[in-house]
Formats: C-alpha cells, structure tokens, sequence
C-alpha cells in the first residue's frame, strides 16, 4: 500500500508542477493609466448585447453610421473576433456631447480582460489598449484519511467537485479506488 501513496504523491506533484510552470508570465502587463473624462462635456453609454443582436445593430441605435463604426471596429484589428460576441456581453461607449466623437469605446469580455480603443485628438486617430488584470494563483495542501471512500473523504474536506472529479481522473488509471483503497488509507492533495 506504501507505493500506492508514493505513485499518488508523485502525480500529485507532477500536476503541480506542470501548473506553476504554466501559470508563470514572462512579462507583466504594463497597466495604462488612462485619463478621466470630463462628465459635463461627455456622456457614458453602455451597450449589453441582446439575444440575437450584434455589435454593428446596437452601434446603429445610438447613432452612429455605418463608417463610423466600421472604422472603430477596424482599429480592434486581429485582437478582438467580433464574431464571437454572446448575449448580455458588455461595452461601453464615451463620447463628446457636443461634437458626439467617439473618444474611447470598450470592450469586456471578461473580468479580466478590457479592450479598449481610445481617441488621440493631436493624431486625429484611434489606439489600441489591452488592458489585463492580475490574476493571483493560490496553493492548497489537503490531507485526510479515507473512512470510507476516497470521493467521501474529499468531501469531506470540502474539495471542490471540480478538483476532485480531475484529481481522481487524473489517478485512476494507475489506482482502482473502488477496490484499492482501505480504510486507514492516508491522502495527501496539492492543488
């Protein structure tokens, strides 16, 4: 049973490992401090995709032409798929009040992602800013002793169904649970 527990250690830490090295960033993301615009002057309109709606329907319904949006869009370029927009996805639309210019429009796909094009008036032309945030990555060491079941025990220990469902896939191709695990059995999980 003791080379059972060291092969499900050793798998443990293999994934582990292969998840730090995979988690790692080269180069953080510069964050770009971006200039407030001034509310009296501007208005903020946010646009959330309808079911069965586009990008293009909901730019028409504020106002603006074909061209125009054309043009923003393509200042996205190959860093946005505009094909993949789903319902209920968010944008969000600054512009002057007076002249109704579009100075920034942006894009949430996520949380943690913001496309983001803002409007340079010395250049008279659109550029282009990624905008990511941080994501912190968390380790966590459980251990337990099986009673019944290794799924119990887990459960027990409140993993996530998530972690244990691809823990236990990960290892029951070298260890039959069902049959190999006794009660007494010790664990030990790295996720």
């Amino acid at each position: 049973m003791t080379i059972t527990r060291f092969i499900v250690c050793l798998i443990l830490f293999g994934c582990f490992v292969l998840c730090c090295i995979s988690c790692q960033k080269s180069d953080p993301t510069p964050v770009v401090q971006l200039p407030e615009p001034d509310i009296d002057k501007h208005e903020t309109i946010d646009i959330y995709i309808p079911k069965g709606g586009s990008v293009y329907e909901e730019l028409s319904k504020i106002g603006l032409n074909g061209n125009q949006i054309v043009d923003l869009l393509n200042v996205f370029g190959y860093n946005v798929d505009f094909r993949g927009v789903q319902p209920n996805d968010h944008f969000q639309i600054i512009r002057d009040l007076e002249t109704k210019t579009v100075l920034e429009f942006v894009f949430f796909p996520n949380i943690i992602t913001t496309h983001r094009i803002v409007y340079d008036s010395a250049k008279q032309a659109y550029d282009y800013v990624l905008e990511e945030k941080e994501v912190l990555t968390r380790v966590v060491l459980t251990e337990g002793v099986v009673y019944h079941t290794l799924d119990q025990a887990l459960r027990e220990k409140k993993i996530d169904s998530n972690v244990m469902a691809t823990a236990t896939s990960a290892l029951e191709t070298k260890i039959d649970f069902r049959l190999r695990t006794t009660k007494g059995d010790v664990f030990k999980l790295l996720y």
